[in-house]
């Protein structure tokens, strides 16, 4: 026996969708911050190089991660969600789509400084 299909009703932006990205790392990361949350601080320096092997790389304060650019096979869509004002409905906002990810395999290392003495 088959369950029965449930309709969900999304909302697409008349605007261009936002380009995300996928951050996957090895370890955790956590926040020296009062509530420890991660919203609206600044994480470190990322660099992407647009060459061919798409690596990047990220810098937390004196340690760096070497990683690279890869492609989802799907698309994900990013959603909020929300209740209609007029029917008190459930909907589904579209935010965002993400296409690529960024994959950092390796722990930190410490990253060098070059001192001129």
């Amino acid at each position: 026996m088959t369950s029965p299909l449930t309709e969900i009703p999304v909302i697409v932006p008349s605007q261009p969708l936002q380009q995300w990205q996928i951050l996957e790392m090895q370890g955790s990361l956590e926040a020296r911050t009062d509530d420890g949350k991660l919203d609206n601080i600044t994480l470190g320096q990322l660099t992407i190089k647009t060459d061919k092997q798409r690596r990047a790389e990220l810098v937390v304060g004196k340690q760096s991660c070497d990683g690279k650019q890869i492609d989802i096979k799907k698309p994900l869509l990013v959603l909020k969600k929300t209740k209609n004002s007029k029917t008190g409905e459930v909907e589904y906002e579209i935010e965002a789509i993400v296409r690529d990810k960024l994959l950092f395999r390796t722990r930190p290392t410490p990253r060098k400084i070059l001192c001129n003495a």
